[in-house]
């Protein structure tokens, strides 16, 4: 049996949080991609849909340029 790993997305505007999570996360084995904003945010999830890998969990903030989390 093949066990995939978690697949999360992390957007927020402020590139020393994106990269503290994206650290963490990766020590407890998940694959991690990030996006500077909502509107890149929901291009990578349109994009990882359209490949078939979309994915497991979004982490986002609600406060962010170009486009929020809401």
């Amino acid at each position: 049996m093949v066990l995939s790993m978690t697949r999360v997305l992390v957007v927020d505007d402020e590139e020393s949080l994106r990269d503290l999570l994206e650290f963490a996360l990766q020590l407890e084995g998940m694959d991690v991609s990030t996006a500077a904003n909502g509107r890149l945010g929901l291009d990578q999830i349109h994009q990882a849909v359209e490949a078939g890998a979309p994915f497991d969990v979004i982490v986002l903030d609600f406060a962010m340029p170009i486009m929020d989390g809401l």
